[in-house]
């Protein structure tokens, strides 16, 4: 089998072992990702490696038995694709809208207990060292680290407010935002859905045509031929 390139010099999806199922009989032992359906739906910063792996495992549930459920196979892991980067560019939207909004309140903790004087070049450097050491802390506290949790929750309880108090916040104000990601997630869900029960309706209807034209061929006929007793034996 040989390598099929997208013509544009980026990944290709790698060959997918498939085999037919009913009575249309095996196809070829492995399907590759035909010049046709051109290079993988791709964005900047998207795994080509686990796109492919996904390429496979749908390809290998689903063992498309012709060109057609090929393309719906191709097509059900685009929208599958769509659909998880849809939720990890949610997820990644609300980290960085609370990462922002526990930072700014983090500044004016420190700023009012501190008092920097901004006039001068200390005050100015302690600000920043200030701010720098903030945004570590925060990112921290986003990857799940305890300690830094704890102790964002220490600094955050001198203004009466909490990581969770503010991550609540940050999720109304970016409601609309977070909204518009559920349509998108539930438009490439519920097409690659209706995909599959595409797939079961054509596969229901020839396993029934042939069910239906089974009386109708004939067994073969066998002509019985009666050995000759009186033969001379040699």
């Amino acid at each position: 089998m040989t390598n099929d390139t997208n013509g544009t010099g980026g990944p290709t999806a790698q060959a997918v072992t498939s085999m037919a199922s009913g009575a249309t009989g095996p196809m070829a032992d492995t399907l590759s990702r035909l010049p046709m359906f051109g290079p993988p739906p791709l964005l900047p910063g998207d795994d080509a490696k686990a796109y492919d792996d996904l390429l496979t495992r749908v390809s290998a549930a689903l063992k498309p038995s012709d060109i057609f459920e090929e393309i719906w196979t191709q097509e059900i892991v685009a929208l599958i694709w769509e659909e998880q980067r849809c939720r990890r560019y949610q997820q990644r939207r609300i980290k960085v809208d609370v990462a922002t909004t526990v930072q700014h309140c983090l500044k004016d903790i420190f700023d009012k207990k501190f008092n920097y004087d901004l006039r001068t070049a200390k005050g100015v450097q302690d600000f920043d060292k200030m701010l720098a050491g903030n945004g570590e802390l925060v990112d921290e506290c986003l990857a799940g680290d305890a300690a830094a949790i704890q102790k964002v929750n220490r600094l955050l309880g001198e203004a009466d407010v909490s990581l969770e108090g503010l991550t609540a916040l940050t999720f109304e104000r970016e409601l609309d935002k977070i909204e518009r990601f559920n349509r998108l997630i539930a438009s490439a869900e519920w097409r690659w859905n209706a995909l599959l029960h595409e797939i079961e309706r054509r596969r229901a209807f020839f396993a029934e045509k042939v069910r239906r034209e089974r009386p109708n061929i004939e067994a073969p006929k066998f002509k019985t031929i009666t050995a000759d007793t009186n033969a001379p034996v040699n």
